[in-house]
């Protein structure tokens, strides 16, 4: 009976529940999202300001901004969206779709957070 329970863990204490992440699992991969969605949205934009796109309607800030936003987008959620969908059956098996959900989210914040970054920098390197 001793091995049983050292085994298991105590059985008298109760359950937490209502936790706000699903698993440390999903933390890494939605910190891990946001630190790559960063790197790529930066660099998108340092790339974009260093080929100085003169776009032909004005000042075309916002065209420079759709262009980022597309570049990083068309790099970092085909892989979370293709694993989401359409290799569902051919992923990991220890990967929930709670995992995959936070990856989404955390590249999509990576990216808002990238761009943003990469103007506040890029304003005073070029």
């Amino acid at each position: 009976m001793m091995n049983s329970e050292r085994l298991n863990g105590c059985t008298n204490e109760p359950r937490k529940s209502g936790n706000i992440v699903e698993s440390p699992y999903s933390v890494d991969r939605f910190s891990a999202g946001v630190l790559l969605g960063a790197l790529v949205g930066w660099l998108a934009s340092a790339g974009v300001d260093y080929l100085k796109l003169h776009l032909s309607f004005g000042k075309g800030f916002d065209s420079r901004l759709a262009i980022e936003v597309v570049v990083s987008a068309c790099l970092l959620l085909p892989r979370p969206l293709l694993m989401k969908t359409v290799l569902r059956s051919r992923r990991n098996l220890f990967m929930r779709d709670a995992d995959v959900n936070a990856m989404l989210k955390g590249r999509v914040m990576g990216i808002a957070g990238g761009i943003w970054l990469g103007a506040t920098v890029n304003s005073v390197l070029f």
